[in-house]
């Protein structure tokens, strides 16, 4: 069956993939300003939570910075997602919903906030993140949209809650390299497979030159895992 996939502005290859052993997730790393341009090859785009009590991981697939209209930068969203886990570490919670709905209104808040007088580029979605961790050791996958109407974002919105989640998740990517890995990839029992399945996804889509989703994905794969013991670098965006 075809993995569930929605597409965004941003071309970044961001999946998932869930064993027993616990999850690998995985992306590219080319990050384009809002023109198109290259800003580097070496971006990062997975992120450790950093609650005690939900050991995991986060990604974002859509637009990650927002410019003044001379190109000079106004907002990085990734470094204010770092300040939200850092400030969201320290208070307790009741569940992996609450984090992420906690998280995203934050984040969702400050960049509101930064974008005063702004007119958003992209519709209908600025960004999309994915949360993929533990609670209470229970695998959960979860999904968050941060829509724009007009020009102005909208409350962020929760869009899938999935305990114990299907192998694999395609959050932003090609379904032209998927459904041409389906034919050979099989269901991954190990961490082990579920790397290679992961890897073997990223490097398709960052070497596809004909699938329209494949244009703004480059780089090189970055992968980690998650487990309940928390996050681990299996192949670190930073190559030098």
């Amino acid at each position: 069956p075809k993995p569930p996939r929605c597409d965004t502005a941003s071309m970044t290859a961001l999946v998932s993939a869930y064993t027993p052993e616990g999850f690998v997730v995985g992306a590219d790393s080319l990050r384009l300003d809002l023109h198109g341009k290259v800003v580097t090859e070496n971006a990062v785009k997975l992120y450790p939570t950093q609650h005690p009590s939900f050991p995991g991981a986060y990604g974002f697939a859509g637009n990650t910075a927002l410019e003044y209209t001379d190109g000079r930068p106004m907002l990085n969203v990734l470094q204010v997602a770092s300040d939200v886990a850092d400030d969201l570490a320290k208070v307790p919670l009741s569940g992996p919903q609450e984090y992420v709905e906690d998280f995203c209104r934050d984040l969702a808040d400050r960049i509101a906030i930064a974008s005063i007088g702004v007119v958003l580029p992209i519709e209908p979605e600025f960004t999309r993140v994915m949360f993929v961790g533990y609670y209470q050791h229970r695998p959960v996958r979860l999904q968050v949209v941060f829509p724009i109407v007009n020009g102005r974002l909208q409350a962020p919105k929760l869009t899938e809650l999935v305990e114990a989640p299907e192998t694999f998740c395609m959050v932003s990517g090609s379904q032209v390299v998927w459904d041409e890995l389906s034919q050979e990839a099989y269901q991954p029992e190990t961490l082990e497979e579920a790397i290679e399945l992961v890897r073997a996804y990223v490097t398709r889509c960052i070497e596809n030159t004909t699938d329209p989703h494949c244009l703004s994905v480059g780089g090189r794969p970055q992968i980690a895992t998650v487990t309940p013991d928390g996050f681990d670098w299996v192949a670190r965006p930073n190559f030098g």
